[in-house]
């Protein structure tokens, strides 16, 4: 992918920083070699990326008129929104979050703990500063199925990782997912769509404003191809 093309995705992130293009160019080469699935693929990586930027900026937007009270007591402006660097880390660990996708064991760790092992050793390599590295590591872990987000990044990244629950492709991106694990189109497959749907919670209000209706139509929808399946 040209930078030109990448810029369409994220044009101030792009333009502002090369080093996201790098990161971006790297993610794309390495997941075509090594992870070029059917929906855990590059394509998919760019999706968590554009997504975790719409949930930053509906999120700072909402916390414009941010509260100005005391920590202990001190007196000091707290300020919740998300700055440049945060916004810089989660982009670059939406990017790398997927490098490699474990659903069958089949290199003995999770697909989120290789992937940022790996994106940690890496980033150095782009300019980047070890305390920045690790940062993005703590965020690709975030998006394993049952980790328990600890802040709003974290809450963000996992969010955005699941956005595709509340879209209107929730059916092409299910049948992706559905051939890569090579599961049958039957029954079965469709309770497990409902029961993924009514067990999924959002973690930030700004995804339940943007897919959470969504995902309702979804859910009820799941529900009816389940009942009409024989």
């Amino acid at each position: 992918m040209e930078k030109e093309e990448l810029k369409l995705y994220f044009p101030l992130d792009f333009k502002r920083n090369q080093r996201i293009g790098k990161v971006a160019k790297f993610a794309e080469n390495y997941m075509n070699q090594f992870t070029n699935k059917s929906y855990h693929n590059f394509g998919h990586a760019l999706d968590v990326a554009e997504d975790s930027m719409k949930l930053i900026d509906l999120y700072n937007k909402n916390n414009q008129k941010y509260n100005r009270g005391s920590s202990c007591g001190t007196g000091f402006i707290i300020d919740p929104r998300i700055k440049k660097q945060g916004r810089e880390e989660i982009l670059v660990a939406s990017l790398l979050h997927d490098l490699r996708n474990d659903f069958d064991g089949s290199f003995g760790v999770s697909g989120e703990k290789y992937s940022s092992g790996l994106s940690k050793s890496i980033l150095p390599s782009f300019g980047y500063s070890v305390d920045f590295a690790e940062s993005v590591r703590k965020y690709i872990m975030a998006t394993e199925f049952n980790y328990v987000p600890k802040n709003i990044g974290e809450r963000i990244i996992k969010d955005a990782d699941l956005s595709s629950l509340g879209k209107n492709n929730f059916w092409d991106v299910s049948e992706l997912v559905r051939n890569e694990i090579g599961k049958a189109y039957d029954k079965k497959w469709l309770e497990g769509r409902v029961n993924f749907l009514e067990k999924h919670k959002w973690h930030t209000k700004e995804a339940k404003e943007l897919w959470g209706e969504g995902s309702e139509k979804n859910l009820f929808e799941a529900k009816r191809r389940h009942d009409l399946m024989k």
